[in-house]
Order: C-alpha cells, then sequence, then structure tokens
C-alpha cells in the first residue's frame, strides 16, 4: 500500500482512542437501597449474588439455601402482613413466579426461580416513586369524571 494511503489511516487509528478518552460514561446512577425499598425483604438463608439498575430502579439479586416451595411460602406470609400488601401473585415461565407488593405505597418486585430442588433465585426490585397511598385507589381518583352534561342527558 502506498505511503499516502497510510498516513489517513494511521491518523485515524490515532485520533479515535483519543476522542472517545474524552467522552464520560453516560450509564444511569441506581438509587441507593434507602431510595429504591421501603423494606427490604430478605429470602431465608440468603446469599448476596449482585445488583444492577437504571436510574429509577434497583434489583438485588440473592440465592437462597432454601427450596421454592418454602421461599415462595415465606414471601407470601412477609408480603401479606403490616404494611405490605400484595397487588399481583403471577407464574414467570414454566417454574417462576413474579409477586409484586407494595409498603405504604412504595412498589416491591419479587422474582423466584427454582435452581434445582435445594436453592432458589430471589431478585427483589425497588424503584423510586411517588408515594401513593393505594394504588388501585390511585388508579380510579385518576379516571375521568363523567361530564355532567351528558349525565343530565342520558337520564
Amino acid at each position: 500500500m502506498p505511503r499516502r494511503r497510510l498516513r489517513p489511516l494511521l491518523a485515524l487509528a490515532l485520533l479515535l482512542p483519543a476522542a472517545a478518552c474524552g467522552q464520560e460514561d453516560q450509564r444511569p446512577i441506581p438509587p441507593s437501597v434507602s431510595e429504591a425499598f421501603a423494606e427490604l425483604p430478605f429470602p431465608p438463608d440468603p446469599s448476596y449474588v449482585g445488583r444492577s439498575g437504571g436510574e429509577d430502579a434497583l434489583t438485588i439479586s440473592m440465592r437462597s439455601g432454601q427450596p421454592y416451595e418454602v421461599v415462595l411460602d415465606y414471601y407470601r406470609t412477609v408480603l401479606g402482613t403490616g404494611a405490605w400488601r400484595i397487588r399481583s401473585d403471577a407464574r414467570d415461565g414454566a417454574d417462576g413466579r413474579v409477586i409484586y407488593a407494595e409498603h405504604d405505597g412504595r412498589p416491591l418486585w419479587v422474582r423466584l426461580r427454582p435452581e434445582g430442588t435445594a436453592w432458589t433465585l430471589v431478585d427483589m426490585t425497588g424503584a423510586v416513586a411517588r408515594k401513593v397511598t393505594d394504588s388501585l385507589q390511585a388508579h380510579t381518583d385518576s379516571a375521568p369524571k363523567p361530564d355532567s352534561a351528558a349525565a343530565d342527558s342520558a337520564r
């Protein structure tokens, strides 16, 4: 290859890394545990796996040394008492479960998956959200009000 063709390639090869160094990492910073969770109900016999998240949500992943059914019963009990309210308890794939609960209006998603017969994977996701006294009530409060003229004409 002639030298003239190599010079632009060499210049490009030297400038690209320098241009990339000036860019800051733009990944969002996840909220703290206290910002994302009202309470963090650890599973029985827990071990920490990891954490991930975005700007408004944080997921804490754990492994329980207890069988899936034991951990599922534990979360149904814990999230069904006190300030907790279970809003949804749904299947997740063939073997797992996702429980959505609220603690004084703050959300928590708990995803459970069996890992063999003796272990359970648990992902707990909390979100930074405005506090709602009751999410079901908030939905009905935000529904549009019927037009009074339309209501009068229907009589």
